[in-house]
């Protein structure tokens, strides 16, 4: 008898375990993990396995492991998301330069959260609008916020290699942030 890890076909969200040959459960993919962690490690591996062979939706829920990631500031398993030679905006960071940033944009932002407002998969690539609502201690963008609660938007393409992210191309709706300063309102899809 083969063992269940042989039995196991992972598709695009689901698992299929097949007896002779048969589809016998559907379960949900995470199931079969102690935590969301665990699972995109192995969901990670899986497709560093393939080489460069990603379904959309794999992709997508490897993004969505990298926001979780980002959200619980757990840079010790930042690796799994973004590779050793990760470029942002041209600069070429690394995982070291990567992790720093992010460091220094929550210590800047001390609420900072990543909200997801769409995601876009045409693997290798991620287009993401991400949404904020934080209060940057002082200077933000060049701007003087002094925590003055603010809400923007940033745009964001991300290439995947590998099932890890190699660049980042990423801009700041910083009009909208100007306005609110000048006392305009907050856009409507923040609040």
């Amino acid at each position: 008898m083969r063992s269940l890890r042989d039995r196991l076909a992972l598709t695009e969200r689901l698992v299929v375990i097949k007896v002779a040959g048969a589809d016998l459960v559907v379960l949900p993919f995470f199931a079969f993990f102690r935590s969301y962690d665990s699972a995109f490690r192995f969901l990670c591996l899986r497709i560093q396995a393939r080489g460069d062979r990603v379904s959309k939706t794999e992709l997508a829920d490897i993004y969505r492991g990298y926001i979780a990631c980002l959200n619980r500031q757990d840079w010790p398993n930042l690796g799994q998301f973004v590779s050793d030679d990760a470029v942002h905006n041209g600069r070429r960071l690394g995982l070291p330069g990567y992790v720093a940033m992010l460091e220094r944009d929550f210590d800047e932002i001390p609420d900072l959260y990543f909200n997801v407002l769409m995601l876009l998969c045409d693997p290798p690539y991620i287009a993401c609008r991400l949404g904020f609502d934080c209060r940057p201690k002082a200077k933000f963008l060049g701007l003087d916020v002094n925590g003055r609660r603010l809400s923007f938007t940033e745009n964001v393409i991300y290439e995947f290699r590998g099932g890890k992210i190699v660049e980042v191309w990423s801009v700041i709706d910083k009009v909208a942030i100007e306005a609110q300063l000048q006392g305009g309102q907050r856009p409507n899809e923040m609040e």
